[in-house]
């Protein structure tokens, strides 16, 4: 059985350090990254993120979240990696997987891909086949706001880059 889910969040801790700042070279930050979601899931996920910032607002990501709730009267969690970059002023676009075999409870057999997309309108998370058992297959769409943020580059100026 096939089932669309849309899943409001919300970046409650961005907690990034640069770890290289070496001139005309982009920085590299690594650090802690905090969701709520309050929609078909309920919860809450941790995620520890590498990340590139260039002096042109150019961005890329690397993040492994661990996901922890209740989706569609399933109580559990599960891991979700993904990956992505950012360009100024064109649509971003990131893509995942949900970890094969790391849910537990009645997310156990939870498994698919996702794929996050940023545009004017703000963040989707889409998963494109989402299984919570053997039989039932599910679509995962998170949305959050559009939102700007500030990184550290090399120089000690600050970029500005949406996430």
């Amino acid at each position: 059985m096939n089932k669309q889910f849309t899943i409001p969040f919300q970046v409650t801790l961005w907690d990034l350090k640069p770890f290289d700042e070496t001139p005309d070279s982009p920085t590299l930050s690594r650090g802690t990254v905090k969701k709520g979601f309050d929609g078909d899931l309920k919860g809450e996920s941790t995620g520890e993120i590498l990340m590139y910032s260039a002096a042109d607002g150019s961005a890329g990501y690397t993040i492994m979240d661990k996901v922890s709730g209740e989706l569609s009267g399933r109580a559990g969690t599960f891991m979700m990696l993904h990956s992505g970059t950012h360009t100024p002023n064109e649509t971003s676009r990131a893509l995942g997987i949900i970890a094969p075999n790391s849910g537990t409870g009645g997310l156990r057999k939870i498994g698919g891909t996702v794929e996050f997309i940023n545009d004017k309108n703000g963040k989707k998370l889409f998963s494109t086949s989402t299984c919570l058992t053997n039989n039932r297959c599910s679509k995962l769409t998170f949305t959050r706001t559009f939102c700007r943020r500030k990184f550290p580059i090399g120089n000690g100026d600050l970029v500005t880059a949406d996430l």
